[in-house]
C-alpha cells in the first residue's frame, strides 16, 4: 500500500525540479541569445566602419567628442546607418 502523503511530497518535489531545470534552461538561452545579438551588433559596426573608410581609431573619437565625421564620412554614415541627412553644425 502507498503513502498518499509520501506521493504528494515526490510530485511535488518533481515538479519543482521541472521548474527549476525549465527556468534555468530559459536563463541559458537568453543569456546566449543575448551574446549572439551583441556580437551581430560588433560585427554589423565593423562592417560599416570597414565601409566608411574610417578606422576605429576614429570612430572612438567620435564616440568621445574628439573629432566629428567630415561631410563626405557623414554623407556615408547616413546611407549605411540609415540616418538623418542633414549635416549636424556646431
Amino acid at each position: 500500500m502507498k503513502n498518499k502523503t509520501y506521493d504528494r511530497i515526490t510530485d511535488r518535489i518533481t515538479t519543482l525540479l521541472v521548474v527549476l531545470i525549465f527556468k534555468f534552461f530559459g536563463l541559458v538561452l537568453g543569456a546566449i541569445a543575448l551574446l549572439a545579438g551583441f556580437v551581430f551588433l560588433i560585427y554589423t559596426l565593423r562592417n560599416a566602419v570597414a565601409k566608411a573608410g574610417v578606422t576605429e581609431r576614429t570612430v572612438r573619437a567620435w564616440e568621445h567628442d574628439k573629432l566629428r565625421p567630415t561631410e563626405s564620412q557623414w554623407q556615408v554614415l547616413v546611407g549605411i546607418l540609415r540616418l538623418d541627412a542633414t549635416f549636424p553644425k556646431g
